[in-house]
């Protein structure tokens, strides 16, 4: 019914506003000077495309739809809106707004100005993010900063591969995800509402990253998301979007004809005759690719409130997000989220403040094998396309000329069953106390609490006789064997449920102190502590011989299998990490600057001998342009900037002694479970260790227009 609903919402929509796909050009320049703009981001609002303006301030789009908006940004510049009309085009003008320059960012246990930072950062705005209405927050980072690499697999609301300036790592390459302080992983960006999201800060270098230690080796991702303002009536924000997706360009296959005449020259090859001696009666035949692709609806709606009183403000919001799968769709593939999020900021004293952030997700999904050697997509590019999808007793059509490994993409499709439903509890309570002026104690407890129930079904299938993949005959009945000895085999169907649960949580206790000297040396101060835990189980539970080979009844508890089919699993894990950290920031009149970071991390993956390592990063900056003999350099301003730090990596197996209940022993004819050391701790295991340098240059030129 939802899915209908949507249909007949967006062909309305479609009618009424008589949109039409269209490809834009243009330039972006400067309104003062009129010169062009390197690198203005160009985003489609509503959609997750854009692009990145060239040297000479020019842009192309394609598949643009009269009355889209196209949101410009530039650091240093004012974000700009147009709306596309008939012009194809267009001469776009932005205006300066230096106060960006000045923007504070959060770098990690605290804040500063972006001029002021020495090491490399990424900025993007909340508003850049709503204005592609992403699914996950990753995708809309791509293109938005430099040196970041997304690489989507394609299935809806999958995770993408996330690389900050390449590989670091042969033990992992996730960077850390820090959401309003508290620490995530990517595979926790599932369960956020992007339209949440106040800002991103992507930390590149060890200089900024160290202070995450251990975590923060392949970067550092930073979310704060949106909160109330004090001394505000209450406001309300509701935003929709409606769109499809569809795979633009396909990979060239042969048809039916060319198929044909490629098995007749394998076979003379071969020594033997030509199989088919009329190839041109085959036509174009089966295009599998077109068969398994469609166009998939997408759905995204939220809604907010946010406000304030004298000492307290909030802001709560609602989302739900539908995503249907371009391969197979419908039921077959899909991501739907609902989320539920509360931020609450209340002062209780002038010198107490406490913050509460909780989220709520729900995720209910269904998947498609669509990558890998035996997925819907590789046999769509490898099945016979001599086979129509459907033979004339309305089943799925089977090759005589393939008869292994690859099959039917449609029947794969249809014989694939899956659900999933996880819901997700996160957030955080924290304490700041004033304890003097500029002197600042805060004390944080950050949690995830991740409950996963799945369940699988592999039904009685046939692919055509002989082939791996079949496991019934052509009536879907077992396939029953007789040995040499009389014992019987047969065949079965097979249904398994999981049940997965995850919990972690962060405590931190660290104090900031800022202070300054005759007023030109400027200190940023932090000293504070962290300890964590990570732990995580599972049981599974099989079944065979599900009745009427049907999904319906595809339950542990349905299926009539005996004893011996019954069988169950299950696994557990946990790890547990102890951190000491601190930095000062310096700077002289806002000319010089330097940092110094260290951390102590220590965790349960190590032994004895190396459970702590030492992650120590300094940086140094200096404004040229302040220097009186710049006067004569044609530059509005300059900074030089250097780094250098260490990161490390614990990404192994807890340094436990473990004991496994696996092996079992025969005695007087009963069956007795035994035990035996599973694994051996190594208390020589050390820490990797990157070490990381980094240099930069930023400049502004023609009345600072350009940079």
């Amino acid at each position: 019914m939802k899915k209908l609903i949507f249909t007949i919402l967006f062909s309305l929509f479609a009618i009424v506003f008589n949109v039409y796909a269209q490809s834009i050009s243009g330039n972006v320049s400067d309104v003062e000077s009129g010169l062009p703009l390197v690198g203005v981001n160009i985003a489609v609002e509503g959609l997750n495309m854009g692009a990145v303006t060239d040297f000479d301030g020019n842009f192309d789009l394609s598949n643009i739809e009269s009355g889209a908006n196209l949101i410009f940004t530039y650091v240093g510049y004012k974000t700009l809106t147009q709306t596309i009309g008939d012009e194809t085009n267009l001469i776009v003008l932005m205006e300066s707004d230096l106060s960006e320059l000045d923007e504070v960012v959060v770098i990690g246990y605290g804040t500063q100005k972006l001029s002021d930072i020495s090491g490399a950062v990424s900025t993007i705005s909340g508003r850049a993010i709503e204005t592609s209405s992403p699914v996950r927050v990753e995708d809309a980072l791509q293109g938005q900063a430099s040196g970041i690499n997304i690489i989507s697999s394609g299935s809806p609301g999958s995770k993408p591969t996330v690389l900050i300036r390449g590989i670091t790592s042969y033990a992992g390459n996730d960077p850390l995800v820090i959401i309003d302080g508290v620490s995530a992983v990517i595979d926790d960006l599932n369960a956020l509402n992007p339209n949440d999201i106040s800002s991103v800060n992507i930390l590149k270098d060890a200089a900024l990253a160290s202070i995450y230690g251990v975590k923060g080796g392949s970067g550092v991702i930073v979310i704060t998301t949106k909160s109330g303002k004090k001394n505000t009536k209450t406001s309300f924000s509701f935003n929709t979007s409606l769109g499809t997706q569809q795979v633009v360009k396909t990979i060239d296959v042969l048809n039916a004809t060319e198929y044909a005449a490629i098995l007749n020259e394998a076979s003379v090859a071969a020594g033997e005759g030509i199989i088919f001696s009329d190839i041109s009666s085959f036509g174009i035949g089966t295009d599998w690719q077109n068969r398994v692709l469609v166009d998939a609806p997408i759905v995204n709606h939220s809604i907010s409130a946010s406000g304030g009183s004298e000492n307290t403000s909030y802001y709560v919001s609602a989302a739900y997000l539908g995503q249907d799968g371009v391969v197979g769709g419908g039921h077959h593939s899909f991501f739907d989220r609902t989320n539920f999020t509360t931020n609450l900021d209340a002062d209780l004293n002038d010198k107490i403040r406490l913050l509460v952030n909780t989220n709520y997700t729900n995720i209910k999904a269904e998947y498609l094998a669509e990558n890998g050697i035996n997925s819907v997509l590789s046999n769509s590019l490898n099945f016979d396309p001599m086979v129509s999808p459907f033979d004339q007793n309305g089943n799925y059509g089977i090759s005589e000329t393939i008869t292994q490994e690859i099959i039917n993409p449609l029947a794969q499709i249809a014989n694939t069953y899956n659900e999933n439903n996880t819901n997700k509890l996160s957030g955080k309570i924290e304490l700041q106390y004033e304890l003097m002026s500029n002197l600042k104690v805060t004390s944080r407890l950050g949690y995830t609490y991740v409950d996963i129930y799945s369940k699988n079904f592999n039904p009685f299938v046939y692919y055509g006789a002989g082939h791996n993949a079949t496991n019934a005959n052509e009536d879907l009945t077992p396939i029953v064997t007789v040995d040499g000895e009389g014992n019987v085999t047969s065949t079965h169907n097979r249904v398994s449920e999981s049940y997965t649960n995850f919990f972690n949580y962060t405590y931190e206790l660290y104090a900031n102190y800022d202070f300054s000297i005759n007023e030109d040396h400027n200190f940023q101060t932090v000293l504070g502590f962290s300890i964590g835990e990570n732990k995580g189980d599972n049981i599974t539970a099989y079944n065979e011989d599900i009745p009427f080979n049907s999904w319906s009844y595809a339950d542990v508890s349905s299926a009539t299998g005996n004893a011996q089919q019954q069988t169950s699993g299950s696994w557990q894990y946990v790890s547990r990490n102890l951190s000491y950290f601190g930095r000062i920031l310096y700077d002289f009149n806002e000319k010089y600057y330097a940092s110094f970071t260290g951390r102590v991390d220590g965790s349960t993956s190590f032994g004895s001998n190396n459970k702590f390592g030492f992650f120590p990063s300094a940086s140094f900056g200096w404004v040229v342009s302040k220097e009186d003999f710049f006067d004569s350099v044609p530059l509005d301003y300059m900074k030089l900037r250097a780094s250098y730090g260490s990161l490390g990596n614990d990404n192994i197996n807890p340094q436990f002694s473990l004991i496994s209940t696996f092996p079992s022993y025969t005695f007087n004819g009963t069956i007795v479970n035994g035990s035996s050391l599973g694994s051996i701790p190594n208390d020589d295991v050390s820490w990797e260790n990157q070490v990381q340098v980094n240099l930069g240059l930023d400049t502004r030129m023609f009345n600072n227009k350009l940079g």
